[in-house]
């Protein structure tokens, strides 16, 4: 089978899983499906994090988030044909194992997961063997059965306003932006006739208090 959707994969480990899906899924992620298995250790450490009783204030990944949606939805866009939609961080591993003082998060890697519509945007970033900076690493995937593959498309990626690194997308759905000085960013994915916006991304490996 193809790999079941993010929802169906947090019903299982909660035991919330149909009877007629849980058996197949099930068989998938023993099978040694790499892509399951890594989302469904985020999921884990996400349960962990909201199941903890001991958290009292929202992560700060969260609250930028909400901030964000609050301010696009003040605006008001002009006219146009081309569809805009705006991702929502689903799992950020770095800022919530920090939250719990996990301790087995590789400080040299950070790895996120946007939904935007039909598609997820599963993105790793990691330190740079060649620059100062980092690499983001990205792959555009459909949610679920029957929803066609993004295709080829541009990324850009945007700081303070100005246009500072674009790459293309694979008809695999990969793209790659390397080298990049750590930071937030808007991100988006242009293909024809439709645009994603990723908001506040933190291109970070370490607190935004140690950054020059």
């Amino acid at each position: 089978m193809a790999c079941p959707t993010l929802d169906e994969l947090l019903d299982l480990l909660q035991g919330e899983l149909s009877e007629d899906k849980r058996g197949a899924v099930q068989r998938h992620v023993e099978a040694g499906c790499v892509r399951c298995h890594r989302e469904m250790s985020r999921l884990r450490d996400l349960l962990e994090v909201v199941t903890n009783p001991c958290l009292l204030d929202p992560p700060e990944w969260l609250f930028r988030h909400a901030v964000v949606l609050f301010r696009q939805r003040l605006k008001d866009p002009s006219p146009s044909r081309i569809s805009r939609i705006l991702a929502f961080l689903v799992i950020d591993n770095f800022a919530e194992s920090r939250l719990l003082g996990l301790r087995h998060i590789d400080p040299s890697s950070r790895q996120m997961l946007y939904r935007a519509g039909a598609y997820e945007i599963d993105l790793l970033i990691e330190r740079s063997e060649t620059t100062p900076g980092v690499d983001l690493l990205g792959q555009v995937l459909p949610c679920g059965e029957g929803i066609p593959p993004f295709g080829e498309a541009i990324v850009e990626l945007w700081r303070d306003d100005q246009l500072v690194g674009t790459a293309k997308i694979n008809p695999m759905g990969d793209f790659v932006l390397e080298g990049i000085p750590e930071g937030i960013y808007d991100v988006r994915l242009q293909r024809e006739g439709d645009e994603i916006h990723i908001t506040g991304l933190q291109a970070l490996l370490q607190t935004e208090e140690g950054l020059p």
